[in-house]
């Protein structure tokens, strides 16, 4: 399971609504309902269902919101404790190029 959605599914169950959710998340309503729509097919639940104009939990999801909320806790810990993480990584390659022919001048590419 992608452990992204444990933060969309926290969201979702804390604010009740996708552009409240997607706010938080710093993330497009539209990217948020798709992630809802991934949640829905692994749990097998709604999840969030529409009463007027508002969004409630189904029970399901009202079971599952402290374990989802201790969840993301713990993975932030255990992403916290490793440390800072590069986001840049160095490569070093050579390249060896072979030519038919040499261009004018004696073969000194720039």
């Amino acid at each position: 399971m992608d452990l992204n959605l444990l933060a969309v599914l926290d969201a979702l169950l804390q604010e009740c609504s996708v552009s409240k959710a997607a706010d938080r998340l710093g993330s497009s309503p539209a990217a948020v309902s798709r992630k809802l729509a991934t949640l829905r097919r692994t749990v097998g639940d709604p999840l969030l269902v529409r009463a007027g104009q508002e969004m409630i939990p189904t029970p399901r999801a009202v079971e599952l919101q402290g374990t989802v909320r201790r969840a993301r806790r713990g993975v932030e810990a255990v992403v916290c404790a490793l440390g800072p993480v590069s986001t840049f990584a160095t490569m070093q390659r050579t390249f060896t190029v072979q030519a038919s022919e040499l261009p004018p001048g004696g073969g000194r590419f720039l």
